[in-house]
């Protein structure tokens, strides 16, 4: 791909956000600028500070967006949304819906072995820093719009390792016993739900969240870090 043609690709994937005046295309170049191309051509920059700051901005909209939803929900199950929201997979999934992977200035070296969704999440995140030095904050909003907050909406979300699993499989990895009779209590609380993990009749964990899924993960995390702080 020529410079023309990776300009013209990053123009259209822009468009999608209504950005139809770049100030600085030197931002975007240093965020499709993998290290490995760097590397090989000398270069003194690559998207790891865009990769830093596109983080944080990333971070803060997804943040403002979930504390904003009505009705409002607790900190507890904002922070889980949060961590699926902004969490490797989801990312790559956002690359690849923008088909940023295109735009991916890569070393020959690195050409199949280094496009892996930590590659396109970093990228992903360079893109919004960019974009945030380019065209401010509003833009990244629409960014995030047209991808994560409307995975959240459409429940689309690519999930990591939940805390379900890694309750139960660090419960088996640590008990003797074949049983591991792992239980999920739900009751009703008004408008919230509340989930109570038990564990061999024990009080593990207790989640409350406006649905018995989150309720049950937030019970699980509880229950994780019990654990943790027992050293079990």
């Amino acid at each position: 791909m020529n410079k023309k043609e990776w300009l013209d690709r990053l123009k259209e994937i822009l468009r999608k956000i209504d950005v139809v005046n770049i100030k600085s295309i030197s931002l975007y170049e240093e965020a499709f600028c993998h290290k490995s191309y760097a590397n090989e051509h000398k270069l003194n920059y690559n998207q790891q500070r865009l990769e830093f700051l596109g983080d944080a901005a990333i971070s803060w909209v997804i943040t403002n967006y979930l504390y904003s939803l009505q009705p409002k929900i607790k900190e507890g199950e904002m922070t889980i949304i949060k961590a699926k929201l902004v969490c490797t997979n989801t990312l790559a999934q956002a690359a690849k819906e923008l088909s940023l992977e295109k735009l991916l200035l890569l070393g020959n070296g690195a050409m199949k072995s280094e496009m892996t969704n930590k590659t396109l999440e970093d990228t992903f995140e360079a893109f919004a820093g960019a974009i945030a030095q380019d065209q401010g904050i509003k833009k990244v909003i629409k960014l995030l719009d047209l991808t994560l907050v409307k995975y959240h909406k459409e429940n689309l979300i690519q999930f990591d390792k939940d805390y379900k699993t890694k309750f139960q499989e660090l419960i088996q990895s640590t008990s003797n016993s074949k049983e591991h009779k792992i239980e999920y209590i739900r009751e009703t609380d008004g408008e919230q739900k509340v989930c109570t993990l038990k564990y061999m009749g024990i009080t593990y964990g207790v989640g409350v969240a406006l649905n018995f899924k989150d309720a049950e993960q937030l019970a699980a995390k509880q229950a994780l870090e019990k654990c943790q702080i027992k050293g079990e």
